[in-house]
């Protein structure tokens, strides 16, 4: 089966699908398009997303230590920071979440009594990952509704 075909598969028939992958071992397609998908997303959603209001409700109990001054600069500190750690994310969080769930699931199997290889349980667990990967894109009619997001 071609890497698409494989990818594809996982909607229709998903037994097929992840079968092959676990044969075939193939992961850079399903990693390359949740990665595509949650950076452009991101790209639309992070700039709708209202980071100072959230903040400043967090740091409600702070403020009567601070100045107004300083108050308002670590808001915007804290705004910057929140949009670069939300595109930083975006581009290594699909990566890092299938590593991770990979590691745990193929210990699992090894405690377990199972004798998989990483390869197989990470390629399975990048294309199981695919659905999950279209809920940004069933997000966006409803962020394009909005101005802002809270």
């Amino acid at each position: 089966m071609t890497p698409i075909a494989t990818a594809s598969t996982t909607f229709t028939a998903p037994a097929t699908g992840l079968t092959a992958a676990a044969d075939e071992r193939r992961f850079v397609l399903p990693l390359i398009l949740m990665t595509v998908l949650s950076i452009g997303t991101s790209l639309i959603i992070i700039p709708r997303i209202d980071f100072a209001s959230v903040i400043a409700a967090g740091m409600q109990g702070m403020a009567a230590t601070m100045s107004p001054h300083e108050h308002a600069e670590a808001i915007a500190t804290a705004v910057k920071i929140g949009k670069i750690w939300a595109y930083a994310w975006s581009a290594i969080g699909a990566p890092v979440m299938v590593l991770a769930c990979s590691f745990f699931l193929w210990l699992a199997f090894k405690v377990a009594g199972g004798a998989p290889t990483f390869g197989s349980t990470f390629s399975v667990m990048a294309h199981s990952f695919l659905p999950q990967s279209l809920k940004g894109l069933l997000f966006l009619p409803a962020v394009l509704r909005r101005d802002t997001l809270a």
